[in-house]
């Protein structure tokens, strides 16, 4: 008897960089993402503040156009990992970020499924696009994050040529 494999899961065709191309960067990814989303969310209750972890297309478009149009990086773009879902159907409503993150010089990744991406937020609907700022308890795991993302990225620009 033969095992049926499940049908594969959609994928953007503009999905590029993509974490499942490096073994175990996908999970990485998520726990990174719930790691902060707990962590800003025990912050906020004590000091009243929020920020580290931003979801939603809008906020981030808007986030990342005044980067672009002021030509300098904020700092709370220094160092954050834009991470998108791969399987955000129509694609047309996140195809606008990954230019956006080039010219604001902020990495992104794609993950296989944006239902996983909202639940590592905190959210309990599908997320598309999720803004991992860096701050310091979680700085050297987002760096590490990143470092993996520009090979992953350098690696795809060297099959293309």
């Amino acid at each position: 008897m033969t095992t049926q494999q499940p049908p594969p899961r959609y994928r953007c065709v503009i999905s590029t960089p993509f974490s499942e191309d490096q073994e175990k960067l996908t999970p990485k990814i998520y726990s990174l993402v719930r790691k902060c989303h707990e962590h800003i969310q025990n912050e906020w209750k004590k000091k009243g503040k929020k920020r580290g972890v931003m979801k939603g297309i809008k906020d981030i478009t808007k986030s990342l156009r005044i980067c672009v149009e002021k030509k300098k990086k904020p700092q709370h773009l220094e160092g954050a990992v834009l991470v998108l879902g791969a399987d955000t159907s129509p694609y047309d409503v996140v195809s606008h970020l990954p230019v956006l993150a080039e010219q604001a010089d902020v990495t992104y990744v794609w993950v296989p499924s944006r239902k996983e991406l909202g639940i590592a937020a905190g959210s309990r609907r599908p997320t598309s696009v999720v803004l991992v700022q860096s701050f310091e308890p979680y700085a050297s795991s987002l760096s590490k994050v990143e470092r993996v993302v520009k090979k992953l990225l350098a690696g795809d620009e060297e099959e293309q040529q």
